[in-house]
């Protein structure tokens, strides 16, 4: 799948996780720290949503990193076990880690 497709799908699910969170464009865009023409961009998958920038909104509202970036769901019962049980420090390392390799997956 070419890095096109790949963000207009990150874009579609970005709008859902905003729509999950109850949140308005505005909102989204502020969370992100962009401005709204740039959150609109992000969300028609014209700009590649930054990796910085998933990791503020995950930061701010924790919700499913890999169905916003893969489409998949996760058993959030496990996973949040095993997240919770990890220091802040491994966290944040855990993420990074993560986000590197779907970067990958993703270029």
């Amino acid at each position: 799948m070419d890095v096109k497709t790949r963000s207009k799908q990150i874009g579609s699910r970005l709008k859902e996780v905003q729509q999950s969170l109850g949140y308005s464009t505005d909102d989204m865009a502020e969370v992100l720290g962009v401005s709204i023409e740039q959150y609109r961009k992000y969300c028609k998958g014209e700009t590649i949503l930054p990796l910085d920038r998933i990791l503020d909104l995950y930061d701010n509202k924790h919700f499913d990193i890999e169905y916003l970036l893969l489409g998949k769901q996760i058993d959030n019962t496990e996973f949040s076990v095993v997240i919770s049980s990890m220091t802040e420090k491994e966290r944040a390392r855990f993420l990074s880690d993560a986000m590197d390799y779907v970067k990958g997956k993703l270029i």
